[in-house]
């Protein structure tokens, strides 16, 4: 359905006090500059942990009432929302189903939802930051068209603190200590995460940092609140990852694009097609296939660049996240999908609307 001033219908997935507010302030400023019409957010999942009666009795009432041109689902896990949940409200309205799921999934480590396998089967189109098996997935559970997207950072929360040239450590690391001793309880790549962080303390000393929970020794910093990892990134001239899902092409945490826009160089590991989404010869993301490789790259960038050169290259990359992985552009690519017609080129200008951020309605 292709539609000018179409109504669109979120429902995100959030729990507890947690709001999904680069979607919602995108929504907001594209009603405010009269790209899309009306809106409406319903969030299942913090509906239900507050202890809401009829949580789909809700939903469906407000399909009803408000005649969708689009429903935008967001990462439909613990939603309760299964295959006659859709079938019911497709009975209610005519709209477009536009699934976006923004995290990976495996068959033995953490298989796909139901709740994700029951939208797949009545989207329309989805969208997946996975390019590979999960395109896969989503293609056999029914969706007539699949589309990789990538990961993305909110520009309102990120991106904007100057480039330091005092760093306190050279290379930072991001992320929890989330291995198991119990098999195929780990996620994929905990166990390199581990021996990347021992691998980095051994060769930097004080000068390497690691944020997050669950770690030890003189580098541990202690866990970190997401809005805090601009800071934490740049208090070093080098940040560093191990990727969950390596074989999953194009995929990546968003800890990448956070770090970029933050202002750093990012060295990573290596995964199918990231050199489709990152151009040759830039020097702000470096990805390598193994632990001891990547603690090299990031020695030799350390040794062979001067702190000038790691600010260019920061500079770069930070421009490269806001160009490629803001999530306000991301939303214009799937509301699209839906037969939204936003042109892209006004909804860059209507971006610094301020519009306060849609709450439930």
């Amino acid at each position: 359905m292709n539609q000018l001033g179409s109504r669109v219908l979120y429902l995100p997935n959030e729990a507890g006090e947690w709001r999904q507010q680069g979607l919602r302030l995108g929504l907001a400023r594209l009603a405010a500059g009269q790209l899309i019409g009306d809106v409406r957010i319903f969030s299942p999942l913090w509906r239900l942990q507050n202890g809401e009666s009829d949580v789909f009795g809700q939903l469906a009432q407000l399909v009803h009432d408000f005649q969708p041109h689009i429903v935008l689902v967001q990462h439909p896990e613990r939603s309760e929302l299964y295959g006659r949940h859709w079938q019911e409200l497709r009975q209610l309205a005519e709209f477009t189903l536009v699934l976006h799921e923004g995290d990976l999934y495996d068959r033995w480590h953490r298989p796909p939802p139901r709740e994700l396998r029951s939208a797949a089967a009545y989207a329309d189109v989805a969208f997946s930051v996975g390019a590979s098996a999960q395109l896969d997935f989503l293609r056999r559970c029914g969706v007539p068209d699949v589309r990789w997207v990538p990961t993305a950072f909110n520009s309102d929360q990120f991106g904007h603190a100057p480039l330091p040239l005092d760093r306190p450590f050279d290379v930072v690391l991001i992320g929890n200590a989330n291995g198991s001793r119990i098999p195929l309880h780990s996620m994929p790549g905990a166990r390199e995460r581990a021996q990347l962080v021992a691998a980095f303390q051994k060769r930097f000393g004080k000068r390497f940092a690691v944020y997050g929970r669950g770690w030890t020794g003189p580098s541990a910093q202690g866990p970190i609140d997401f809005l805090d990892q601009g800071r934490a990134v740049q208090s070093g001239w080098i940040t560093a990852s191990w990727e969950h899902f390596t074989t999953e092409s194009r995929s990546f945490s968003d800890r990448l694009p956070i770090a970029l826009a933050s202002g750093t160089v990012h060295v990573t590991s290596t995964k199918p097609g990231f050199d489709d989404v990152f151009p040759p010869g830039q020097q702000f993301l470096h990805h390598e296939p193994n632990v001891s490789e990547i603690v090299h790259r990031v020695a030799a960038i350390l040794g062979t660049t001067s702190p000038g050169q790691r600010m260019a290259a920061a500079a770069a990359g930070r421009q490269f996240a806001f160009d490629h992985f803001r999530q306000d552009d991301n939303l214009v690519t799937l509301l699209n999908a839906g037969g939204a017609r936003i042109d892209p080129a006004r909804a860059t200008e209507i971006w610094k609307i301020a519009a306060p951020a849609l709450h439930e309605l």
